[in-house]
């Protein structure tokens, strides 16, 4: 990075937007997208129910072409998680997975970062699940192995995780030597543990089911009688809202409950997923140029490719999204000044582009300087591609070092499961 440049603030997300689809409502997901989005420069658009119906006005394979053509990534919270899949299948942008009910992955970021700054280190945690089988648990199972943090999960009967999570989750439980138990004593699970988690016992669509499942999951409220058999520097978290019967007042408010950071925590992580996303999805627009350019009539094509037009993502770019900030800020000085060269070789070459145009239009007329060209002014179309594709390939190189750099360490270190599932 060029000294004047070290402190340069660069809007990552300028000029870009993101689809919010909301079937379910949230106050954490929604303010920590919009208020992450906009302070990178991207512009955010919430779609609630009554915006979009997926599968129902529009199918949702429509839905996710629509979206692709209008949007530069979409982050959905949905109901069911095939909707999530066929949206990813079928979208040609990023997609997020802002909850479903199988996964919910931006929240679990969040929670990580949160104990990882109170305790500056997660090896060797030991975390007590207490409640409900549902989403934030199953990505609680996909990851915390992966991390070293022991997991124990105390869930009434007939409320267990779902049986294909608790399959993989044991398989990592045995790969990366973490302890995993399955209880059904609350008091059992808090015991020794150094962070005690519950969440809503009632979610969206059971509302129906509640007085059943308040009465079977009687004697799983978290108090400081539980915490007092836990570990002696025990935490609580919740990801909101709370209800008293799940967590009593005296824990919640206390100094041992982190749940307003772990809150705050969402802006940061999602910020943090964004851009990922973002710079995936332009690596992969800008070979496609480099091999357009290279094969095609480049004054007939290169218009068109200029155009950022992100692919599917594979799954090492989904991993990507999940490296943890320490690893982002190792690389961020290096990747804005690659951005910046990146659209600096873009706007030379759009620049020639339409320069060549002018002057078939105008023969007999003088061509307009060039407002930045490094070639002498006299350079004709091809040698000022030519000049500018060398720069080029030579940004996409150190770029991809970068990325495979970074996902190298992650392999090694840390992989979170279930995100963009």
């Amino acid at each position: 990075m060029l000294p004047e440049q070290k402190f340069k603030y660069v809007p990552l997300l300028q000029g870009k937007s993101i689809a919010m689809i909301f079937e379910k409502r949230s106050t954490r997901t929604r303010m920590s997208t919009e208020t992450g989005f906009s302070l990178l420069g991207g512009h955010p658009c919430f779609l609630t129910p009554q915006d979009i119906h997926l599968g129902i006005n529009e199918s949702t394979t429509d839905t996710a072409r629509v979206l692709s053509g209008l949007a530069d990534i979409v982050l959905a919270r949905v109901y069911s998680h095939s909707s999530l899949e066929l949206l990813d299948k079928d979208a040609s942008i990023p997609i997020i997975n802002g909850l479903s009910d199988l996964y919910h992955p931006v929240q679990i970021l969040a929670d990580l970062l949160t104990l990882q700054e109170h305790y500056g280190s997660l090896k060797g945690l030991t975390l007590a699940w207490i409640g409900d089988g549902n989403n934030v648990l199953h990505s609680f199972m996909m990851s915390l192995a992966k991390l070293g943090v022991n997991l124990k999960v105390a869930t009434p009967k007939g409320y267990e995780p779902d049986a294909n999570v608790t399959q993989e989750a044991q398989r990592l439980s045995k790969q990366f030597g973490t302890k995993l138990q399955f209880l059904t004593d609350p008091v059992e699970a808090a015991r020794d543990s150094n962070v005690l988690v519950t969440d809503t016992w009632v979610s969206m669509g059971q509302e129906e089911e509640k007085k059943k499942r308040l009465k079977d999951f009687h004697g799983y409220q978290i108090t400081m009688q539980a915490g007092s058999v836990a570990a002696p520097d025990w935490t609580f978290l919740h990801c909101l809202p709370r209800k008293a019967e799940e967590v009593d007042d005296e824990v919640f408010y206390s100094p041992r409950s982190l749940v307003f950071t772990e809150a705050e925590n969402r802006k940061w992580t999602i910020m943090m997923s964004e851009p990922l996303s973002q710079k995936n999805a332009l690596f992969t627009a800008m070979n496609r140029f480099i091999g357009a350019v290279n094969n095609m009539d480049q004054t007939v094509m290169v218009p068109s490719l200029l155009r950022d037009v992100p692919l599917d993502q594979q799954n090492e770019e989904q991993k990507l999204t999940n490296v943890m900030g320490s690893y982002l800020r190792d690389a961020e000085d290096d990747m804005y000044s690659y951005y910046s060269q990146l659209k600096s070789i873009r706007n030379n070459i759009e620049w020639g582009v339409l320069r060549a145009e002018e002057q078939r239009r105008k023969k007999d007329s003088p061509a307009p300087e060039p407002v930045r060209t490094e070639p002498d002014s006299d350079t004709d179309l091809e040698q000022l591609l030519q000049y500018h594709l060398k720069g080029l390939h030579g940004v996409l190189s150190k770029l991809t070092s970068q990325a495979n750099n970074l996902t190298n360490r992650y392999k090694q270190e840390i992989g979170i499961a279930g995100w963009g599932q």
